[in-house]
């Protein structure tokens, strides 16, 4: 009787799982997944699924600004150091200086005199000279606050004998051979307009001016750049285009408030 009831029983229905509806991270929404449900994002202000995780939380870190560099400075790598490149400018960077530009030449003899003519006429220099066009040189554009001295600090004494007992982890004390100012591995501005006057030498195009103060930076995009950005990010947002970086750059183009008014069929009459 037992088995003749179960056998009677309706059989019970297995329900398919559906797949999670898909709630995206993103401002103004994307395309959806195959085969899964999603939202579809039909909204012109702010949508209900925004992350509000990615808001600042009361106990998180106050925000540092950061702050811009205020000094310049040469740092040239001699030939007889050349083979320490990368060790060299790998302590550069660990000492928080920044690169501006760099590249590696093989100066002449006559750019070279021409670069270092505070010392010409001296006895040593002719052999200078020679030791110095004997392979190419690197050259870095440093930027970072006192970073003459800082750099000078770095790389020790110009003897390296010296650099050597005073300063035993500088660069010339490490990367330096006994003997002339050729062989002490590195070159650095010695003072401020020394160092404009070598960066210029490499880098004729080069503006030395100082970094402007973060404030009028933060000034300047505010009064400049906030109100125009703010409309053309909204106005993307409403197109939701195919390509747009694209779109958006149109945009400033057509909607640039510093572009000069054309009045159409506008006739000057001269007087």
């Amino acid at each position: 009787m037992t088995d003749n009831s179960k056998e009677n029983e309706e059989p019970e229905q297995v329900i398919p799982e559906l797949p999670p509806k898909v709630v995206y991270k993103f401002r103004y929404g994307t395309k959806a997944p195959k085969d899964e449900y999603y939202y579809d994002f039909q909204f012109d202000a702010e949508p209900t699924d925004f992350d509000h995780r990615a808001l600042r939380d009361e106990h998180s870190e106050p925000h540092k600004t950061f702050k811009f560099p205020e000094e310049y400075t040469l740092f040239l790598i001699k030939p007889g150091a050349m083979i320490y490149k990368d060790q060299i400018i790998k302590r550069i960077y660990e000492e928080g200086f920044l690169t501006l530009k760099e590249k590696t030449v093989w100066l002449s003899s006559e750019h070279t005199s021409e670069f270092y003519n505070e010392h010409y006429g001296k006895p040593w220099f002719p052999k200078f000279i020679m030791k110095m066009v004997t392979g190419p040189i690197h050259i870095m554009v440093l930027a970072k606050d006192n970073a003459i001295e800082d750099l000078k600090a770095l790389m020790g004494n110009k003897r390296v004998s010296i650099a050597r007992k005073e300063a035993p982890y500088s660069l010339r004390a490490l990367y330096g051979l006994k003997g002339d100012s050729a062989t002490n591995a590195v070159h650095g501005s010695e003072n401020v307009e020394a160092a404009a006057r070598e960066i210029r030498f490499f880098y004729p195009q080069v503006l030395i001016e100082p970094f402007p103060p973060v404030a009028r930076c933060i000034d300047y995009v505010q009064e400049n750049v906030s109100e125009i950005l703010h409309k053309g990010l909204m106005a993307v947002s409403r197109a939701r285009p195919i390509h747009p970086l694209k779109w958006l750059a149109e945009w400033f183009l057509l909607n640039n408030p510093d572009s000069p008014l054309i009045i159409p069929n506008f006739i000057m009459h001269q007087l």
